[in-house]
């Protein structure tokens, strides 16, 4: 995702310009498809990207295992600056520069990275493919959401059982 931002270089801040993103990303082993809308603001030192971006990955599901489909939306807002002296403001010390998005010496701004680290911090930790999701049987690994497993209900570790036995609630009831 690659844009010719000289023009903008070239105004005074607070110049405004329309940003449409219609383009493919690879995150991780994937390439996804993104979609968004924003503009280029020239700022005193560089240009602020503001743009809302939405895609869709196929995640797991942190319960039966199965992949779904699942939207990530976003917002990016991000100051890049020039990486040479290309305008007549002062450009940024190389201390400075370190961790920022730089727009390159022929003024293409890439902001594949960015948008790959919006959607990295956007991703969920865990998410189910639905609320009801029964996930997998603990003993034999069976996906209980398509079928039924043979197996025994009781308890799997024996050491809780202590508890089924006691009668906090009776002993309550008598106090």
């Amino acid at each position: 995702m690659k844009f010719n931002v000289s023009e903008i270089l070239f105004q005074k801040a607070g110049f405004v310009s329309s940003l449409n993103i219609e383009d493919y990303i690879r995150v991780g082993d994937k390439d996804l498809f993104v979609v968004g809308r924003g503009e280029f603001l020239r700022t005193d030192k560089g240009i602020w990207v503001s743009a809302r971006i939405d895609t869709e990955i196929e995640i797991e599901c942190g319960r039966c295992l199965n992949k779904f489909p699942f939207g990530i939306n976003f917002d990016v807002e991000e100051e890049v600056f020039p990486s040479s002296g290309f305008t007549s403001e002062s450009v940024l010390e190389k201390e400075e520069q370190v961790g920022i998005s730089l727009i390159d010496a022929n003024n293409m701004l890439d902001i594949s990275n960015m948008v790959v680290q919006y959607i990295d911090i956007s991703m969920p930790i865990t998410v189910k493919c639905d609320v009801q999701c029964k996930g997998l049987c603990v003993r034999c690994g069976i996906n209980l959401n398509s079928n039924s497993c043979k197996c025994q209900t009781d308890s799997i570790n024996d050491g809780w059982n202590i508890l089924s036995t006691t009668r906090i609630i009776e002993r309550k009831q008598e106090n």
